[in-house]
């Protein structure tokens, strides 16, 4: 689990997440710095771990679709969402593109998500959050609907 996202959090917290021993220099050493929060990285001290872990993957980022709802390109519609449980929201569909999807899942199970037939031929997007139910971190699925063979 990820060390928490707010200013309260204790040297256990980060020695928990780094798995080091129980001192300051021992999870500077041996931090990952793929795993800091950009947005507290250049912090000092302890503040710079603040929302420092594990951070959601999702595999592949975007998913594009024909106008016929059939998907193109390796994906084929089913995205891997890493390890751990994670939930699906629905965040952007404003052109109701989106069919169905998978709304939760845990450890590396896959969100299958399905398009309806546009008809039309301009570019249709919508937008899933992942987010993991431990971390709470977020990432997000872009579906694309374009009707031709090329990515948007």
């Amino acid at each position: 689990m990820a060390v928490p996202d707010n200013f309260t959090f204790s040297l256990q917290d980060v020695v928990n997440e780094i798995g080091c021993a129980g001192n300051m220099q021992a999870c500077v050493d041996n931090a990952d710095s793929a795993l800091y929060d950009s947005a507290y990285s250049s912090e000092f001290g302890m503040r710079k771990f603040r929302n420092y872990g594990k951070k959601i993957e999702i595999n592949p980022e975007s998913i594009n679709y024909y106008t016929s709802g059939l998907p193109y390109g390796a994906s084929g519609g089913v995205v891997s969402c890493g390890s751990g449980g994670w939930t699906v929201t629905n965040v952007d569909d404003y052109n109701g593109i989106i069919e169905s999807y998978t709304a939760s899942g845990t450890n590396g199970d896959s969100c299958y998500v399905t398009c309806y037939e546009s008809g039309y031929w301009d570019i249709l997007s919508a937008t899933l959050e992942i987010t993991d139910t431990n971390s709470e971190q977020k990432a997000w699925l872009n579906i694309c609907q374009d009707g031709t063979s090329y990515t948007c």
